[in-house]
């Protein structure tokens, strides 16, 4: 690992490019989690809104090990509400580690998982903003 140890969430709506900008930081040693990966089943993303609250809670408990460890972590969901992200900066201040928050807006690069607009525009206006992100990112200055 080349850089200090930092837990960094990445928060937008679906389509936004997180999960590409994670795998940025994965090319830097980052362990890239999202609560998506729970919903994979034999390679195949199988959703289920009756699992969702596992899916987070696996993505908390995994974020949570690889921090105890000494890694860095990139944690890619939607992240609307900061009630959200909370368990995160609890995390980040049980270990001392940093943490950084990175939100994407404005862009649409269409949701791989084909969420429907009326589910996007729900999500958008429940959107809640937090007070410390870094926007606008640069992934060339990685």
């Amino acid at each position: 690992m080349k850089h200090k140890q930092e837990l960094i969430i990445i928060r937008g709506l679906p389509g936004s490019g997180k999960s590409s900008l994670a795998c940025l930081f994965a090319t830097k040693g980052y362990v890239c989690l999202e609560a998506d990966q729970w919903h994979m089943r034999k390679g195949k993303y199988k959703f289920s809104s009756k699992e969702q609250s596992n899916a987070h809670e696996w993505c908390q408990v995994t974020t949570e090990y690889y921090i105890r460890r000494g890694d860095s972590v990139v944690v890619s969901n939607t992240f609307i509400k900061n009630i959200h992200i909370e368990p995160y900066f609890g995390i980040a201040k049980k270990y001392k580690v940093p943490v950084r928050v990175i939100e994407i807006s404005g862009h649409n690069f269409g949701s791989i998982h084909r969420v429907p607009k009326n589910i996007l525009k729900r999500m958008k206006n429940k959107w809640e903003s937090v007070k410390s992100t870094t926007t606008g990112i640069n992934p060339g200055g990685l």
